[in-house]
């Protein structure tokens, strides 16, 4: 049962992306009266978040190290766009916490293979990835509420608590699961890059389709509300039915 206990941590532990990743979503109008800010400058601070996923994938720790120390940046870029006193912060924030979700994605999705790799590995990751939407939709309902009740602050202030408490809660309760490769690398272990063509063919296909994907459900998850509002939903009535999606 051990493996289950496992994968309810990692579930919980990875709500915080999702989470974070919906605070610009869910303030984005305040940031356009806040700030002065077009539609198309609050679409490029949430385009931010997934920037750091085109160059970074590093591995100079254990998997359990890195997921934490990816929530860990999450947090931090979380508490730095709220700290922001202009839109050049806020998007700093934005890409230092898209440097932790990319971290952390990789890792999650890694410690799920190690522990379900002979068992029931569908429905752990059907698990896992369900744990990112769930997290949108958290945002949703609880940042616009927490926007309308607190300012627009209060989101990332809040989405960066849950961060570094699940960080710290992936630290003390995780554990490697038995025969598996995810301690540090050695000085000695070597890169390798020996895909065939074949296997780079599907890899880019298999990318661009998740891709073009998220792409068309941040477009969702960011105008769905306003389509909403305009046709006479107040705001946070929006974002709970927006969030039934999720």
């Amino acid at each position: 049962m051990i493996h289950w206990r496992i994968l309810a941590l990692l579930f919980l532990a990875r709500i915080g992306v999702g989470f974070q990743f919906q605070t610009l979503t869910s303030v984005g109008d305040d940031l356009v009266v806040a700030y002065g800010l077009s539609q198309v400058q609050v679409g490029t601070l949430i385009g931010l978040f997934m920037a750091p996923g085109l160059f970074l994938a590093t591995r100079f720790a254990s998997d359990r190290t890195l997921a934490a120390f990816g929530l860990a940046t999450l947090a931090t870029g979380g508490m730095i766009s709220a700290a922001a006193a202009d839109t050049w912060m806020i998007g700093a924030g934005r890409l230092l916490a898209g440097a932790g979700f990319l971290l952390s994605t990789l890792y999650f999705t890694k410690m799920v293979a190690d522990w379900f790799s002979r068992r029931e590995i569908a429905t752990a990751m059907g698990v896992l990835v369900m744990s990112w939407p769930f997290g949108i939709a958290m945002g949703q309902v609880g940042h616009a509420w927490l926007a309308h009740e607190a300012g627009w602050r209060a989101p990332f202030l809040a989405a960066s608590v849950y961060c570094a408490v699940a960080a710290i809660a992936l630290l003390v309760f995780y554990r490697a699961a038995p025969e598996s490769s995810s301690g540090p690398v050695t000085a000695t272990t070597q890169p390798s890059f020996g895909l065939t063509g074949a296997e780079w063919s599907l890899v880019a296909a298999a990318g661009v389709a998740w891709g073009v994907f998220n792409a068309g459900y941040v477009g969702y998850l960011t105008y769905g509300p306003k389509l909403l509002e305009a046709r006479g939903v107040n705001s946070l009535e929006a974002a709970m039915i927006i969030s039934i999606g999720s």
